[in-house]
């Protein structure tokens, strides 16, 4: 194995939220013009010579198969259910690596050195729970000038049988192990809203503070696609707000639109104050 510059912090985790870059409610359909605004920014940010990590969501390339197929319930039940939900994993994953290669594809258009990684075969769960990662790898990649590209997946679990691994929990995880200076989840919408965006009294939260014990001091109502199995918004809001209190603040993370004019900006770790506040939310964390 490979020496590991262990004492390298990893300087930016970008996540390819699946409602930015796909349209959520049309099955495998990109949303290619978000696509090719978030390669963009990571060749920005590689330009500047940053170590990169890109994590995406599956968005319509995986969740519409995983709802119908039952995956995340496990290879439990009559035979029939086994046999169908095995059946349903692979299509799953036939989805979830066909976007995939669309993405590490926007990268490779640009000259970035992108390297699609999938988590199963690698990454174990234990009952949901993280029983065996993948992190070695990810900094293997990147020590050697690559730009890794990783996304939700099915994985098999040592409880259930399989079950889903979202991207989220993938970024979490790579940053309990490793010291990661900045996380920017790219969205649709620019940031987190007090209730779901769509509704018209929706208001912007610039901040959301968190304190030592992981609570929120924001009120905030959010809502999910009938088709999300991984947790919608709450699930990412609950993953940046983990990863500030876990790393007691060291890890910036930031939720923002994909292509606003602030997010450049934010990934290259420049100045807050300059920036138009509307367009992301930072995840403050608060002693």
């Amino acid at each position: 194995m490979m020496a590991q510059k262990l004492g390298v912090p990893i300087d930016l985790v970008v996540k390819f939220g699946g409602s930015a870059i796909t349209d959520k409610h049309q099955l495998e359909s990109l949303r290619k013009d978000n696509l090719v605004s978030a390669a963009a920014t990571i060749s920005h940010c590689v330009d500047h010579g940053l170590r990169c990590v890109v994590v995406h969501g599956a968005g319509s390339f995986g969740h519409h198969h995983a709802k119908d197929y039952e995956v995340n319930s496990g290879l439990h039940g009559t035979a029939e259910e086994v046999k169908r939900r095995k059946y349903g994993m692979c299509l799953t994953r036939l989805s979830v690596t066909k976007l995939n290669h669309e993405v590490v594809r926007s990268l490779v258009d640009v000259k970035v050195n992108a390297i699609g990684m999938s988590a199963i075969g690698v990454w174990v769960a234990d009952n949901g729970e993280i029983f065996r990662h993948g992190v070695n790898g990810i900094l293997e990649l990147l020590d050697n000038g690559f730009v890794p590209v990783l996304h939700g997946d099915c994985v098999l679990d040592a409880s259930k049988g399989c079950g889903i691994l979202s991207g989220d929990v993938i970024i979490k995880t790579l940053c309990k192990e490793h010291l990661v200076n900045r996380v920017v989840f790219l969205s649709d919408v620019t940031g987190v809203f007090d209730k779901p965006p769509s509704e018209t009294d929706a208001k912007h939260i610039p901040k959301i503070c968190v304190d030592g014990n992981g609570r929120i001091m924001s009120a905030i109502s959010t809502s999910c696609s009938q088709h999300d199995v991984t947790g919608g918004m709450l699930l990412k809001i609950r993953t940046a707000t983990d990863i500030v209190t876990n790393s007691g603040g060291k890890t910036n993370v930031y939720i923002a639109k994909v292509g606003s004019n602030s997010v450049n900006a934010i990934c290259l770790g420049q100045d807050m104050e300059n920036l138009d506040q509307t367009t992301l939310t930072e995840i403050v964390y608060q002693t």
